[in-house]
Parts: C-alpha cells; sequence; structure tokens
C-alpha cells in the first residue's frame, strides 16, 4: 500500500463562526461525525466534497480507516 500522509494533509479554517476541515492531500482523509464516516478527497469534489464543516469530538483519520493515526477535534 502506497498511500501516506501527504506534507500539508490537511487544514483547519475558520469561516463563518465554525471550524471547517479541509482536505489538501494526495491520499484522502476520512471524517467521523457522530460515528458516521465521510470521505474526503481533493481529488474527486463532485461525489466527496474537500471541506466539512467540524464538531466537537468528530474524529479524523488521515489516509484511511486502518492507518493507524486518529485525531479528535475538541472545541474547548
Amino acid at each position: 500500500n502506497d498511500a501516506y500522509i501527504s506534507r500539508i494533509h490537511l487544514k483547519f479554517e475558520h469561516e463563518q463562526g465554525r471550524w471547517v476541515l479541509k482536505d489538501t492531500s494526495k491520499n484522502g482523509t476520512i471524517l467521523y461525525k457522530n460515528g458516521t464516516p465521510y470521505q474526503l478527497d481533493s481529488t474527486s469534489r463532485t461525489q466527496n466534497p474537500d471541506r466539512r464543516a467540524l464538531d466537537d469530538r468528530d474524529v479524523i483519520s488521515p489516509v484511511a480507516e486502518n492507518y493507524g493515526l486518529d485525531l479528535q477535534f475538541r472545541t474547548n
């Protein structure tokens, strides 16, 4: 498997009072909102938007579900 974390894999942006996760990677990002996975992919914007609003305790998995790195977004 040649999937890897990109040098700048994702960005957090503050837009209109909300935090937004923007995928800038070559291999995608999985965002879990209330346990539901959403695939963010900067190369396929029609079916998988490359940005999504974040809520407290959302879980971010760069590359894939089983890559071994999970980040939890916290607002406080």
